[in-house]
């Protein structure tokens, strides 16, 4: 096994600043050493997101990157984390689990082999059992209940099992939407480089099918809050499907959501500014979040770069640079989208 990595890799791989080709490497050693799983736990306890929302609530807080850096330094140690999952046994309801397909704060998701059935699937599990997080989890699995649609995962049963609870749900064999677009056979991309025409055109297909879906979701009056390149799947056969509805949510007859979250929820490279800063959230947050993915996809980095709370403060106050100041040959029309995706108001 390779050597433990330090904290502040950890840290980066929490808060989605490594490079993808740095993040496989770094999650595989992760799922094969506890102590590093515990690490993560800790560090998780304290994010740039949690104390993020503790400075956006402080009144006296400044305006500058420093300044909020200074007053971090000031901040008081997280709780101590929790005892590590150790994870169910090989067969769990008669479902034999394969192998592991990833795992997040929530819980670990398998590709199981269901042996009445005869199909596979993915099983998700559920880490940790307090009633806050059996409640999440159930939300999860139900969020999609009233909305089907290709583009957006199916869901198939919710089950209690002992002392596990988990959900399973359509496997999808293929790559995250960024390794699709840039023709990479796994999620382990290449040094990003100006898209060529064969790339585009995956680009503008797999744009086209991941708007299809949220278009469905946004009438039932569902908003998703996490949309990220590593929620988005692509099949071998091309057809891109939305995962990962954890932090779901339900829109109120003005098209509008007031988290009562003491938390910030979601992934701070992705979200949009009025999500950061704890204001009510619409379909145009999701959509923020799609011009996130565009503009990756497109320049081969971030519009906001940095540690998570020097992101959270940016987003706040200016828009990124156009990927064509960035890029040169970017379709005119894809560039403008982005544009209009990313912008604040």
């Amino acid at each position: 096994m390779t050597p433990c990595p330090p904290d502040a890799q950890l840290r980066q791989l929490l808060d989605e600043q490594l490079a993808a080709s740095q993040e496989e490497v770094l999650a595989a050693h992760v799922e094969r050493c506890p102590s590093c799983q515990k690490a993560l736990e800790h560090l998780a306890a304290h994010t740039d997101l949690e104390k993020w929302r503790r400075l956006r609530e402080e009144p006296t807080v400044s305006g500058s990157v420093p300044e909020f850096l200074d007053q971090l330094k000031q901040e008081p140690p997280g709780r101590p984390a929790g005892t590590p999952w150790t994870g169910p046994s090989r067969t769990l309801a008669g479902y034999v689990l394969e192998r592991e397909l990833g795992r997040g704060g929530c819980g670990v998701v398998y590709q199981a082999y269901h042996l009445v059935q005869g199909r596979r699937v993915a099983l998700k599990t559920l880490q940790h059992l307090d009633p806050e997080a059996l409640s999440r989890f159930k939300h999860e699995f139900r969020a999609l209940a009233d909305v089907t649609h290709p583009h957006l995962v199916a869901l198939y049963d919710l089950v209690s099992d002992g002392h596990w609870w988990f959900f399973t749900m359509e496997l999808i064999d293929g790559v995250n939407f960024l390794a699709h677009v840039r023709g990479e056979t796994s999620s382990k991309l290449s040094p990003p480089a100006a898209l060529t025409p064969a790339q585009l055109v995956r680009l503008r297909e797999a744009f086209r099918q991941l708007a299809d879906g949220i278009s469905a979701l946004h009438p039932a009056g569902k908003l998703h809050r996490d949309i990220k390149p590593n929620n988005v799947r692509v099949s071998r056969e091309g057809r891109v499907v939305l995962l990962d509805f954890g932090l779901a949510t339900e829109l109120d007859p003005t098209g509008l959501y007031q988290s009562t979250e003491q938390r910030v929820l979601g992934t701070a490279a992705y979200m949009a500014p009025e999500q950061a800063a704890g204001l009510p959230v619409s379909a145009a947050s999701d959509w923020y979040s799609v011009g996130v993915m565009l503009y990756e996809a497109l320049t081969g980095q971030l519009p906001f770069r940095g540690p998570s709370l020097q992101v959270l403060l940016e987003k706040q106050q200016s828009e990124p640079a156009p990927p064509c100041d960035l890029v040169p040959g970017i379709p005119l029309d894809l560039n403008a989208l982005c544009i209009e995706l990313l912008r604040r108001d």
